[in-house]
């Protein structure tokens, strides 16, 4: 990555959206140990999926959102957990 890239697109959001799967690909291809926010091994940058046909695309979302759903249903759980011991409960002496 010496000299800058160009990344064009028949619009700005086509363009935006090229580079930053450029972006994306570049930085995973290099052997650096990358660090975001204090996230070992994660840029910062979301995951594109690759261009299917819509069957398959929307399949594929489904798949996405289901497991978007479990991870999210999991989190409440374990936070819900921990906001009950946090409680402080009064005790009769």
């Amino acid at each position: 990555m010496s000299r800058p890239r160009f990344v064009f697109g028949i619009d700005s959001l086509q363009a935006l959206h090229l580079a930053m799967q450029f972006a994306s690909a570049t930085l995973e291809e290099s052997r650096d140990q990358l660090e975001w926010l204090g996230q070992k091994d994660d840029l910062g940058l979301p995951r594109f999926l690759p261009n299917l046909p819509k069957p398959q695309q929307d399949r594929l979302e489904r798949i996405i959102e289901r497991e978007v759903g479990r991870v999210y249903a999991v989190a409440q759980l374990r936070d819900a957990g921990k906001s009950k011991k946090t409680v402080r409960r009064r005790t009769s002496r």
